[in-house]
């Protein structure tokens, strides 16, 4: 878990877009940038050692998101890494780096629960760090989440009047509980975190919001979700119960039974 300090001094400078794409890239996979200022990309192109895949880049100023389109397929098991000077500004070449699979998978992302809330977790912060938080949701889906996206809407009325987005990579855990249900042995999980640094899922004590999951598949492709929307309450966490140090129970466990060999001294001593 993420703690609430100076996040305010640790911001990298140059945090134009957040990054996304599946685990698993295909020869047709597309990639997905979200806008946090009003740079304009420019050119984006993948390249390789012998080869260069240009993008159709297609913008939604509604959730200020833009999708890369390969304007060609890339090729079979081959690493392609982004070149784009902001982004080279904001990623490593290691981030910028992806392998193009074979196989891609046949059936379409499905949803098969409606997520519901795991854990999160919230920081007051103070007038240097702000608040920071993180969360997550757990859900199940039909394919290996290598091979999807979520997108996470979020809105304060049931009717999604006005939402936010968000585009979060899933992953899976494995239940170590060996009585656990096998149908129920592996869990899907969505995570995100804000604070003064991170555009994640923003949500503070006593919040109380509605949350709808779509899934994108690797070639950009929006299921939408069959399920209604899921309300979600976030309760303050419980405060810790003040307590005596052991020292002073132990003293005044030590106290108690002094004045109660008193006072049955005197007792016994006045009752002749």
């Amino acid at each position: 878990m993420h703690s609430a300090f100076s996040w305010g001094y640790s911001c990298p400078a140059n945090q134009y877009f957040t990054k996304h794409h599946t685990q698993n890239m295909y020869p047709n996979s597309v990639l997905w940038l979200q806008q946090h200022t009003g740079t304009n990309i420019g050119t984006v192109i993948a390249k390789s050692k012998t080869d260069t895949v240009p993008f159709n880049l297609k913008t939604s100023t509604f959730n200020n998101e833009i999708k890369l389109i390969p304007k060609k397929p890339y090729l079979k098991n081959t690493e392609y890494t982004l070149v784009n000077k902001y982004l080279e500004q904001q990623y490593s070449t290691e981030d910028l780096t992806f392998k193009i699979s074979d196989h891609p998978p046949i059936a379409q992302p499905r949803l098969e629960t409606a997520p519901t809330l795991e854990k999160y977790q919230y920081h007051q912060g103070d007038m240097q760090t702000g608040p920071s938080g993180e969360i997550q949701f757990k859900f199940k889906a039909n394919l290996d989440p290598a091979d999807y996206l979520v997108r996470l809407k979020i809105s304060q009325s049931n009717d999604f009047s006005a939402a936010s987005e968000y585009i979060l990579e899933p992953f899976q855990t494995q239940k170590t509980d060996h009585l656990s249900d096998k149908s129920d042995a592996v869990l899907t999980h969505v995570h995100s975190y804000f604070d003064a640094c991170h555009w994640g899922v923003r949500f503070q004590e006593n919040d109380h919001f509605w949350i709808k999951m779509d899934l994108i598949s690797h070639q950009g492709d929006l299921i939408t979700s069959p399920f209604p929307a899921s309300e979600i309450i976030i309760a303050p966490e419980p405060k810790a119960v003040a307590s005596k140090p052991v020292d002073d129970i132990h003293t005044a466990n030590f106290w108690q039974k002094l004045l109660i060999k008193i006072k049955s001294f005197f007792i016994s001593l006045f009752s002749f």
